[in-house]
């Protein structure tokens, strides 16, 4: 049984499709057994970003709620490294599991706020290291300033893909609402940039030749992160919880 094991991890971290089809089906392991670190094949797949194995783990049953001994689930360490597209597939795969079971659904968006050993939930830890990136933008050139924006823009934009099924199906008319809102700000930045100018304008404040584009300045910098913050704050915040 142990050397099955030590097969299926190094399966799923090799990507052997093969052989780790060969194991689940003929029963030698099961797809949801731990090694004494808590950790499941999908732990493994995810560290190595291997979206293949991912996918088939998913299909046959692999519970991506299952925590290790730091309290890291694979949606965990799939944001914490960036790897939107597995958050995509992890999340996405629930919804479609599980339709519209909404004692399903409430566990799925409990265990995006599971927090980890350092009390970061999975969202915590993407907006960590998104905003990290932005810091490490301003230090670049203008043209690697615009294409690492470019992908962060793509990375938070996948992340947003995941979250808005769960707030259709599990959050409250209000909750939708700011969903919307908070698609729109992210998609059409000139105008929350238009309407700081204005609440400036109508406060009174002075207003110098730069400052429209000083605005511009700061809605490259702070959309990403105001976006982030905003969907830390609708997931903490859902009526279901």
């Amino acid at each position: 049984m142990e050397n099955f094991w030590t097969q299926y991890i190094q399966a799923c971290s090799d990507s052997n499709l093969q052989l780790l089809d060969y194991l689940i089906q003929n029963g030698m392991v099961n797809v949801n057994q731990v090694d004494d670190k808590q950790r499941s094949g999908l732990h493994f797949a995810v560290c190595k970003n291997k979206q293949d194995v991912v996918k088939y783990l998913l299909e046959n049953g692999a519970n991506p709620t299952l925590k290790d001994i730091n309290n890291n689930t694979p949606l965990h360490i799939a944001s914490i490294n960036g790897f939107s597209l597995i958050v995509s597939m992890i999340l996405n795969n629930n919804n479609n599991n599980n339709n519209n079971n909404s004692n399903n659904n409430v566990s799925i968006v409990q265990s995006m706020l599971t927090r980890d050993n350092n009390n970061n939930t999975a969202l915590q830890l993407a907006s960590s290291r998104l905003k990290r990136m932005i810091e490490n933008i301003k230090t670049t050139n203008q043209q690697r300033q615009q294409q690492q924006t470019s992908r962060l823009e793509n990375e938070l934009r996948q992340i947003i893909k995941s979250i808005i099924d769960y707030v259709n199906v599990s959050g409250s008319e209000k909750d939708k609402e700011k969903m919307q809102k908070i698609i729109y700000n992210f998609e059409h930045p000139q105008q929350r940039i238009h309407n700081n100018v204005s609440n400036k304008n109508n406060n009174g404040d002075i207003m110098n030749d730069n400052d429209d584009d000083n605005m511009d300045d700061e809605g490259q910098d702070n959309t990403i992160s105001k976006t982030i913050d905003d969907l830390e704050d609708l997931l903490g915040n859902l009526s279901l919880l």
